[in-house]
């Protein structure tokens, strides 16, 4: 178990999960996204992170990041 960065109680562990099998990505509020389908390459070009590792088949979940939730300070930690 991980402790929580702000307040130090400890977290409990999940994944962040997008829709269907598709791999979940990070965008900084200011990024404008345009591009009609979120491809590793789509997503880097605009800064993105994409959170865990994908198949060579599209940008499909190989595996799913761990994600830590602090339910004292109700945050979500995601090492990637």
């Amino acid at each position: 178990m991980k402790k929580c960065l702000y307040c130090g109680e400890y977290m409990v562990t999940g994944r962040i999960y997008a829709g269907g099998s598709r791999l979940a990505f990070w965008l900084s509020d200011g990024a404008i996204f345009t591009k009609w389908f979120p491809t590793r390459r789509n997503i880097e070009e605009c800064s993105g992170i994409m959170l865990g590792e994908s198949t060579k088949f599209g940008e499909l979940a190989k595996e799913r990041s761990k994600t830590y939730h602090c339910a004292k300070c109700n945050v979500l930690i995601t090492f990637v």
